[in-house]
């Protein structure tokens, strides 16, 4: 089987200060354009790229809107660096909105079409959700059907990931998600955590917003992608610019499988691995539930090991 480069990009929940591209030779020429590109298209605050207490929810829709920009910026931004000092990518996946600078990347949706749909997706979920207190939680060391079942005891609170080996994530009120993470500790679960939202993504609270979805997508030009993209829901390779369409209309209201996933890679060839964006969520996950022989390389070990080269 030959060798398959893959770009995994995080979604804006995901960045962490500590993992800043500042200093990233060459990023800096890569990222500015972008920048200048997207800020004729959205408004793009100075305050783009700052990062949050990750303690509180994403303030308001402005800061939310602001956090997606940034996280899809850095993605593109990483990607495009990458190319040329690792290879062509061959394989990718993003995780939950990460999924749109996968497509940027993979020439499905244009850049700037990227952001449009971004965009118009943010604001059909705040006015979906306008009310309302949300969190994610974590649970680990219990399975995911024991987890599914406790979750079923409380109205709207959803299995929306089985994010890696006994770790899953569910979705919904910050009350509810916070007393499912209670029960979870009960029984066995050896690590939760709570996280606030905006939003309960990848939750069928969400299911109204396809119709919209659809007919934002009826604005732009999809094409087929040019590397293989694994879709984070099904684990199916995204062939078509139909399956583009499908997978953008289903992707905010439909439980994604990122273990899966990361399954599906490795058994399409993976064999190199590198996350795009201020994140090393993706690829901490990978050395810990799916260990192979592929190799996993930050962007700053890739910086170093080429200043190194003779």
């Amino acid at each position: 089987m030959s060798a398959s480069v893959t770009y995994l990009f995080p979604t804006f929940a995901m960045r962490r200060e500590e993992y800043t591209l500042d200093g990233l030779p060459g990023f800096a020429a890569v990222l500015q354009p972008l920048v200048d590109r997207a800020a004729a298209v959205v408004e793009i605050s100075p305050a783009t790229f700052d990062f949050p207490d990750r303690t509180k929810p994403l303030q308001g829709l402005p800061v939310t809107l602001q956090s997606h920009y940034a996280c899809y910026l850095e993605g593109v931004a990483v990607a495009t660096w990458l190319q040329p000092r690792v290879g062509d990518c061959d394989l990718a996946a993003g995780y939950s909105m990460g999924f749109f600078a996968a497509l940027s990347y993979a020439g499905s949706v244009s850049f700037e079409d990227g952001l449009r749909l971004l965009r118009g997706l943010c604001l059909a979920v705040h006015d979906c959700v306008r009310s309302g207190a949300y969190a994610m939680g974590a649970i680990d060391g219990l399975t995911s059907e024991a987890v599914a079942e406790i979750s079923a005891e409380r109205p709207g609170v959803e299995v929306i990931d089985i994010y890696g080996n006994g770790t899953t994530i569910v979705s919904g009120r910050d009350g509810d998600v916070a007393a499912v993470l209670e029960t979870c500790q009960q029984h066995g679960a050896t690590h939760t955590r709570l996280t606030p939202v905006t939003a309960p993504y990848h939750s069928s609270a969400l299911r109204s917003l396809r119709p919209i979805l659809e007919q934002l997508l009826d604005t732009i030009t999809i094409k087929p992608p040019r590397c293989r993209v694994i879709s984070a829901l099904t684990q199916q390779v995204i062939v078509s610019a139909d399956d583009v369409r499908t997978e953008i209309a289903f992707n905010v209201s439909n439980a994604m499988n990122w273990y899966a996933t990361m399954r599906a890679l490795l058994q399409s060839g993976m064999t190199a691995l590198y996350e795009c964006g201020s994140s090393a969520a993706l690829a901490n996950m990978a050395r810990r539930d799916r260990p192979g022989t592929y190799a996993i390389e930050d962007v700053r070990e890739v910086a170093q090991r080429l200043a190194n080269a003779p």
